[in-house]
């Protein structure tokens, strides 16, 4: 293994049809993994349990997840693998896969959860004009259909109005309407481009003279790095252990008391960009039939969404959309005819 295969296996990544985000992810696991004990080797039993040291079923299932997508998506790193492994490593995640789902299923309520109402009476405590508050607010005062989003506020660059906000592998804060353009995010390919309005407080913490909203000599800061941004914050100024999975819980606890219809139940976990059932794992309650999510999605958002992915990640990937796609989501001549174009002019 050599420097120069990971950096081939990261170009193959950053060509791949996957959402900016989803190749930020998997290119920071892939590192990671490059660098622990056992790795090409013993992927499954030793370099994977190095990184997860805390045995959190989650993250090994994560990491286990995007080794076998990147094996997908690049060729060096599928021959570095072996196709043994692979099949070791799927028959793994797909043990592990299903004891994740059982204990989502049954999980209801953690020790650590925080109720919604004692989130929101920590806002005096957070100083005005501090990282700290901004960080507090973006996540307790958002603007209607918001919801807590995860890291997603970085990298997430400045902005004096719409027309500024051109790129679709960043995010934007824009000041002129106040709002927030979610381009990236773990469920982007999902939902699409999602838009959040800002309220007045949230804008007068928003720093000044910046290119990014959160930055480290210029460049905005990683995810990650906000993550622990946001716990240090909480834990500074409440005493209190929180990560963002803790508020986007409490926040969805919170939705799920006070709706008082299906219909807003199923609003809310469109504003987190759910589904039903996770929605309602979130919110401790149990589970409910998965096929709810494909009912909410289709006739909330997914359709329109659909359509656009499926048209984008055919040209992504070099080929027509299938059969089936094209009868499915009942594509015009006129869309065809655009696909085709952008297919030749690669």
């Amino acid at each position: 293994m050599t420097d120069a295969q990971l950096a081939e296996v990261l170009a193959d990544i950053g060509r791949s049809a996957h959402s900016e985000m989803s190749k930020r992810t998997h290119k920071s696991r892939i590192r990671n993994l490059w660098r622990a004990p056992g790795f090409p080797g013993k992927i499954a039993e030793d370099a994977v349990p190095s990184i997860s040291v805390n045995g959190k079923l989650a993250t090994t299932l994560a990491y286990l997840r995007s080794t076998l997508s990147v094996c997908q998506q690049s060729p060096t790193f599928r021959g570095i693998v072996g196709h043994e492994q692979r099949r070791r490593i799927a028959a793994h995640t797909d043990k592990l896969g299903a004891e994740h789902d059982a204990q989502k299923a049954c999980e209801g309520r953690r020790s650590t959860d925080i109720s919604w109402e004692t989130v929101l009476s920590w806002e005096p405590l957070f100083p005005r004009q501090t990282a700290a508050r901004l960080i507090y607010l973006l996540y307790t005062r958002f603007g209607e259909g918001g919801g807590v989003q995860r890291a997603d506020w970085t990298p997430m660059k400045l902005v004096d109005s719409m027309s500024d906000t051109g790129d679709e592998t960043v995010n934007y804060l824009v000041s002129e309407p106040p709002c927030a353009i979610f381009h990236c995010y773990k469920t982007a390919s999902r939902y699409g481009t999602k838009i959040t309005p800002l309220l007045p407080e949230v804008m007068q913490e928003v720093p000044q003279k910046q290119q990014w909203l959160f930055e480290h000599n210029g460049n905005a800061i990683e995810p990650n790095t906000l993550s622990k941004m946001v716990t240090r914050a909480f834990k500074k100024y409440t005493n209190q252990h929180v990560t963002i999975n803790i508020l986007r819980r409490s926040w969805a606890d919170y939705s799920m008391r006070t709706a008082l219809s299906p219909e807003e139940e199923r609003s809310a976990s469109l504003c987190m960009d759910h589904s039903m059932s996770i929605h309602r794992q979130y919110a401790g309650l149990p589970s409910e039939d998965r096929r709810e999510y494909q009912r909410s999605y289709q006739n909330e958002r997914g359709v329109k969404y659909r359509r656009a992915n499926v048209l984008k990640t055919a040209i992504a990937r070099g080929r027509l959309p299938t059969r089936k796609s094209i009868a499915k989501y009942a594509f015009t001549e006129n869309e065809m005819a655009q696909v085709i174009r952008a297919l030749l002019a690669r």
